[in-house]
């Protein structure tokens, strides 16, 4: 794109976007307006998918740099995170990914870091990957309904092999 301006609203445009839908039409208006899409053009509209599954996984921030992905989490103190079904995925992945993926920990900030992560393309990938591992089950909203004042509720869930 030519001129500074155009690019910068481009630019604006493409990372206001939520829906895959949306960057789709927007990569499709590209090629229109201007020809094939280079190489670091591609790259660009792949952020905002990078972005959302990025947070579905509960990630604060993603890095891209000499050929790692360092994903940030949560400090220590939000243990309802560390608790959750989206850090359950994360740790399901590591746990089939130990000679590529490592914990690391730094001033109580958590991250994991991805080896041979060169471009967004495979850091969409391997979040995209992540995200439909399996969850544990859900409570039937029914048993919600029968559970009376003064009672104790007692579950138990089996863990899928993901986790364990």
């Amino acid at each position: 794109v030519p001129q500074e301006s155009e690019r910068i609203s481009l630019y604006r445009e493409l990372d206001s976007m939520e829906r895959e839908m949306d960057i789709r039409e927007f990569r499709s208006r590209l090629v229109d307006r201007f020809g094939k899409i280079p190489p670091e053009a591609a790259e660009l509209t792949r952020v905002p998918r990078l972005r959302r599954l990025a947070r579905q996984l509960g990630i604060e921030k993603v890095a891209l740099k000499q050929g790692m992905m360092y994903t940030y989490f949560v400090d220590a103190a939000n243990q309802a995170y560390y608790q959750s079904p989206a850090f359950g995925k994360m740790i399901a992945y590591l746990q089939t990914h130990i000679e590529s993926v490592k914990i690391r920990e730094k001033a109580g900030k958590r991250s994991f870091s991805f080896a041979n992560v060169s471009n967004v393309e495979t850091a969409v990938h391997i979040l995209a990957s992540i995200s439909p591992l399996p969850r544990p089950p859900a409570l039937p909203q029914r048993a919600l309904h029968n559970f009376g004042a003064g009672e104790k509720l007692q579950l138990r869930f089996t863990i899928p092999p993901a986790y364990k």
